[in-house]
């Protein structure tokens, strides 16, 4: 029996984070949702998920102070976080791979529905 792969999507848009977590509930995964970098920091604390899709823009703690705490932090330095952005600058993706993300996706380029085959492909290719 395969276990369901557990993922902690942080995104404040009440309605993109239900439309993104249906999507990837359809797919096969367990999603835990956080609205904002606080709150996040305390459920990939307490549910140590397989994958944590981060919004860049938070109430709170912006996604990039988020990446860094869990970068610094022993027990959640190696879960892999992948970015997602309605902005897509050079600078911004490279200061998302230098703090440690492990991909980044720019919302507007892909639809909800290729984002859930993205985050498939991404425990496929690991």
């Amino acid at each position: 029996m395969n276990v369901a792969k557990k993922i902690v999507l942080v995104e404040d848009d009440d309605i993109l984070s239900e439309i993104i977590c249906s999507t990837l509930i359809e797919y096969g995964f367990d999603v835990i949702c956080a609205m904002d970098g606080e709150e996040a920091l305390i459920k990939i604390q307490d549910q140590t998920p397989d994958l944590v899709l981060l919004d860049m823009f938070l109430p709170k703690k912006r996604g990039t102070e988020v990446l860094a705490a869990l970068k610094m932090d022993p027990k959640t330095r190696q879960i892999p976080v992948i970015m997602l952005s309605v902005l897509g600058s050079e600078e911004d993706r490279k200061r998302c791979k230098e703090i440690g993300a492990n991909g980044y996706i720019m919302k507007s380029q892909y639809g909800i529905e290729s984002l859930g085959k993205k985050v498939s492909d991404f425990f496929t290719a690991s």
